[in-house]
């Protein structure tokens, strides 16, 4: 019989502990799902988020490996629903994450025990879940979502820094659902050549099928650029769509330099906006929003900022879904 490490009973003693004190019936209409790329600025726009009172936030329910229910649920590392798709497995498994029925090691890192104690919020953050957040609107009563994007040239040289090269390949960019749907698309991917074009790739098909659907969208979408850049102004929008006033933690988190490092990213320091200008080359940077421009998704440029008027101005779609311009 192997032996359990202390590290590991206290780990599940307090797993279990967690368990017990989450509240049993918690109302959807109380859950917030926020998502975005990785390196995108999930975590930091969560610990804003997660100043509510009486809230918790569970963390990326849908990774596979750490998650493996989510596997047997049908999820993929990049499921594709529609928002009239019919998934039994994957509802009833979705709204066990969005009730804090269920847990793991894994969903629950970030989770403190007097979080669960009284717990009238649930944050869920996710990182695969642009693809499935149409979806989860219609079947979920839940509170307005949050969608964050960030510069494709800043989330490429992250992940270039972290070395998310031996993760990425072709083949990992040609599987991707959203080409089934856009099929217009696929001749951009299978010129791809280099690292940072792959990673610009996967930057585009992640947001892309979101950002497609019909403005008003059923979510709220904000930029990391303009949350550093305009942050008062952005917390009183973000907690008015999900219905709250803004904490005053949440103020005070926006004035202190951990905005920039700890709440930002890890490699971040100085103007958090900028470091990417710094981490790739011309050449790479050129490569990257070639790839962007390919995609029509050039409301992103070698600006620092995004053009704001095209993201949230009008009706209108940002994006074509048949190779035309919007």
């Amino acid at each position: 019989m192997k032996l359990l490490r202390k590290k590991d009973i206290t780990s599940a003693a307090r797993l279990a502990l967690m368990r017990t004190l989450l509240p049993t019936s918690h109302r959807l209409e109380n859950t917030v799902i926020l998502t975005g790329l990785p390196r995108s600025g999930t975590t930091w726009l969560g610990e804003i988020v997660n100043t509510i009172p009486r809230s918790a936030m569970l963390f990326e329910p849908l990774h596979l490996r750490r998650v493996p229910e989510a596997k047997s649920a049908g999820f993929s590392w990049a499921t594709l629903l529609e928002s009239e798709a019919e998934h039994p497995e994957a509802l009833e498994f979705i709204e066990r994450i969005l009730r804090g029925q269920f847990i793991n090691e894994w969903i629950a890192r970030d989770l403190k025990i007097k979080d669960c104690l009284g717990m009238k919020v649930l944050i869920v953050k996710f990182v695969r879940a642009q693809r499935i957040l149409e979806w989860m609107v219609s079947n979920f009563p839940i509170r307005r979502p949050l969608y964050i994007i960030r510069h494709p040239c800043a989330v490429v040289a992250s992940q270039v820094r972290l070395e998310w090269k031996t993760r990425i390949d072709h083949s990992a960019v040609m599987g991707e659902p959203v080409l089934r749907l856009f099929p217009h698309l696929t001749g951009f991917v299978e010129e791809l050549e280099t690292i940072e074009e792959r990673l610009a790739a996967k930057w585009c098909l992640g947001n892309y099928y979101a950002l497609s659907r019909s403005k008003p969208y059923n979510f709220e979408l904000v930029t990391y650029e303009q949350l550093v850049t305009d942050g008062p102004a952005q917390l009183e929008r973000i907690f008015t769509a999900l219905g709250f006033p803004v904490p005053e933690q949440a103020i005070s988190n926006f004035k202190s330099p951990s905005v920039t490092t700890h709440f930002g990213d890890p490699w971040s320091s100085g103007n958090p906006i900028n470091n990417w200008t710094k981490i790739l080359d011309k050449e790479q940077i050129k490569r990257i929003l070639d790839v962007v421009e390919s995609f029509g998704m050039n409301f992103y440029t070698e600006d620092l900022e995004p053009d704001y008027n095209r993201l949230y101005g009008d009706t209108s779609p940002i994006l074509s879904t048949s190779g035309t311009t919007p």
